[in-house]
Formats: structure tokens, sequence, C-alpha cells
């Protein structure tokens, strides 16, 4: 059986869930009591065909995060969790999740249904607990906070359906063919 197989039947059906063979990841040596987040079940393996674990995401995004920073700054998320991986069930969620560091900063907005504690980006404690809960993906807004009505940006999130990078390049250039 496949890797994906495997995990879509889970451990207590006897799949195996393990990270065999992973190439590594920037990150990868650092161990998990130095980072900033105590990481709740890290051998939880989030990409079965490669092997990858919640770890794994903790350690990416401890690694990245000067780079990511600039760009999550002020700005509010909106976020994907995928609690058991990517083959598991994922959801979005807009309300800061249970289980965040008390000090973990949000904004309040009132929306025509309803009122929202967003999640503000730009602390690395913040990033790192929000992968520890299954994020593995975030959305951040096009405004930030002090100004949540006034976008500063624009992202064109190009997810084509067949999966195919070659699928979404070809959207890429229409939209760039429509803003020309």
């Amino acid at each position: 059986a496949s890797r994906r197989q495997e995990a879509e039947r889970g451990p207590d059906a006897g799949g195996d869930v393990t990270a065999a063979r992973r190439k590594p990841l920037p990150g990868d040596r650092t161990p998990a009591d130095r980072l900033p987040v105590r990481v709740s079940n890290p051998d939880k393996v989030f990409w079965p065909d490669e092997g990858y674990t919640k770890l794994d995401l903790v350690r990416f995004y401890d690694f990245v995060f000067p780079k990511l920073q600039p760009w999550m700054k002020d700005r509010l998320i909106s976020l994907k969790r995928c609690p058991n991986g990517l083959l598991g069930k994922c959801f979005f969620q807009k309300e800061k999740p249970d289980g965040m560091p008390a000090d973990t900063p949000t904004k309040r907005i009132v929306h025509e249904n309803g009122v929202r504690n967003y999640v503000v980006g730009g602390k690395k404690e913040t990033q790192l607990a929000l992968a520890n809960l299954g994020c593995i993906a975030v959305h951040v807004w096009g405004s930030r906070q002090q100004n949540p009505r006034q976008p500063d940006w624009v992202c064109f999130d190009l997810d084509p359906d067949s999966g195919k990078f070659t699928d979404a390049a070809r959207a890429g250039l229409k939209v760039k063919q429509a803003l020309d």
C-alpha cells in the first residue's frame, strides 16, 4: 500500500503513518526544546507521502519567520486548519483558536453577521502556536489592523483545482495580461 493509503487507514487500522524517509528541511537541526512553543504530538504526520510531521512544520515556520514576518506584521489572519494533516479534515477559522497563548494579539472586527476576534500576525510565537494547532496555511488580509477596511496590497491566490503548477502558471499569465 502507498503511504497515502496507509495514512488514510490510520494507525488504528494498521496504517503506518511514521515519517520513514524524508528530505531534510531548513530548521531540522533546531531541537524541539529550543523552540519558543511546546509542540504537542510532534511526531504526528501531516504529509504522509513525504513523511513530514507537525514538528517539521513548526521548525520550518521557525526557520522562515524572519522572511515571513514583514508580510504578516499587523495583518489579520484567516486560518486554514488541518489538525490531522493534509489527508484529514481541514476547515477555515476566523476566530482566535482556543489553546493560543494568552498574549496572542487579536483585533475585534464587527461584520454584518457578527463579531470576530481575528489573530494578528507578526509575532513568531503566534505563528508557531498556530502551526502547532494544525494551521498549515494562513491567509493574511490585504490591510493592517490599524485600518482593516483599507487594503494596502492585493494578492491573487491561484490554486487550480487540478493541483498542477502548470495550471497555476497559466492562470498567473492570464492575470498579468488582464492587469497590463
